[in-house]
């Protein structure tokens, strides 16, 4: 997994494969954003060799956007598997039945999400 912030606050991640979805492999990930001062809108480009998302990965993203203190306006995922997109559209109606702010959105290009989270982060 990469990411890379390019301005800030806008950061993309890029899953290349399925072992990038890890949630061990996120601890670069959650320390950059633990570092960010202001608000973040996460951009998720997710190979398509992607087909579906392991139940972990949904619920430690929930407990990550449960901490207010990081800020996290929005998460985009750019991904062209249905099973992703229902598992993001889980993902968004569970944070909004606990009352949490973040926008979810599924995206096809990496330039779409950023167009959103730009005008998010505006």
């Amino acid at each position: 997994m990469l990411f890379e912030e390019s301005q800030p606050g806008l950061i993309i991640i890029r899953y290349r494969e399925k072992a990038d979805l890890e949630v061990e492999r996120q601890g670069a990930l959650l320390a950059r954003l633990e570092a960010v001062a202001g608000p973040v809108v996460l951009i998720f480009d997710v190979a398509a060799e992607i087909r579906m998302v392991p139940m972990d990965v949904p619920n430690f993203w929930l407990g990550v956007t449960g901490r207010a203190e990081l800020l996290i306006k929005g998460m985009a995922i750019v991904t062209s598997s249905a099973a992703v997109r229902v598992a993001a559209g889980g993902f968004s109606l569970a944070n909004t039945a606990r009352g949490i702010s973040t926008e979810v959105k599924t995206v096809g290009s990496v330039e779409a999400a950023t167009d959103w989270a730009r005008a998010l982060l505006s």
